[in-house]
């Protein structure tokens, strides 16, 4: 039960053990102290800080409820936690968190989710995915009772993301759809576009190459619709994608036009790895239609490539 400003004064003196002239010192009377206690009279600003120093406790003690007290903690454990999170210092800004975890029980929705929301970002970003997968979840239960519609698409992506990686596609591709539907105006344009383009990739990685083609054209559009950051490096991972999807369709013509184009994007990003890839697979194409020459051309800049980058072929 919360007590009254008088109650909490008076419990904290008991604590202390002092008696009222003790505690009223030379600045204010017994009685006056008394008076507070009792609630007949709401002490100044400046004597409840007078108040709170004798009584070696925050102003807050006095004036917020504990609810509020350990809620505006956690306020603070948080900036802590993503200050250490943008000197990527991960490990710190995981631990950290872990402050709240007796106070946990006073916290609304929002901090409840952001407590594993943290760490769970903090695994993400070292590529822990079991890890970051398991926090994510734990995170979106309490975020979905929230009205934090940018931070519930970003669980959404992260969580779709874990999936990719253990190759859990049929899962994954719910969740980025989930995080789709949820993106708004608001969201950032990177991550919309990314979170097309995931979608694509899980699609072509089940093999369902109708909606992969679908996706990878709602991916174009938002891309010609929209400018942002970092809209170019995903052009070439596009053109392998459609050529991924013709490779498998025996169109193999049109394959080699789209891994060339690609090879080109990836070019102008200076991306040696993407370059590599590319020529690798209009390789692929080259040797299906006959044109045994200029694949093993291809294969030739394609391992070359690969010996000036850390990529695998």
């Amino acid at each position: 039960m919360n007590l009254n400003l008088g109650e909490k004064i008076r419990k904290r003196r008991k604590q202390m053990g002092l008696t009222l002239k003790e505690l009223a010192g030379d600045r204010v009377t017994a009685a006056q102290i008394s008076a507070v206690e009792k609630g007949k009279c709401k002490p100044s600003s400046a004597l409840l800080e007078y108040i709170s120093e004798k009584l070696e406790v925050d102003v807050d003690y006095f004036i917020l409820t504990e609810e509020e007290r350990y809620r505006k903690k956690f306020s603070l454990i948080k900036e802590e936690c993503e200050n250490l999170f943008n000197e990527k210092k991960y490990d710190a800004a995981a631990e950290n968190v872990e402050k709240a975890k007796d106070i946990f029980q006073y916290l609304d929705d929002s901090q409840k989710g952001y407590f594993y929301y943290i760490k769970g970002k903090c695994h993400y970003t070292q590529n822990n995915y079991n890890a970051a997968f398991e926090l994510n979840i734990q995170a979106l239960t309490y975020y979905l009772k929230t009205k934090e519609i940018q931070t519930i698409v970003d669980i959404f992506f992260k969580i779709g993301t874990c999936l990719y990686h253990t190759e859990k596609y049929d899962m994954a591709v719910g969740y980025y759809l989930s995080a789709y539907r949820n993106a708004n105006q608001e969201t950032d344009k990177n991550l919309v576009a990314k979170i097309l383009y995931n979608i694509s990739l899980c699609y072509i990685s089940l093999k369902k190459y109708n909606e992969a083609k679908e996706f990878i054209e709602k991916t174009y559009d938002f891309l010609n619709k929209n400018d942002f950051s970092k809209k170019e490096s995903l052009y070439p991972g596009l053109e392998m994608m459609k050529g991924l999807i013709i490779i498998e369709q025996k169109e193999n013509q049109e394959g080699i036009e789209n891994f060339d184009e690609a090879f080109e994007r990836y070019k102008k990003e200076g991306d040696i790895a993407g370059m590599g890839r590319a020529r690798n697979n209009a390789a692929l194409c080259l040797w299906e239609i006959g044109d045994r020459e200029k694949a093993i051309e291809y294969i030739n800049e394609a391992i070359e490539y690969k010996e000036n980058s850390e990529d695998s072929i």
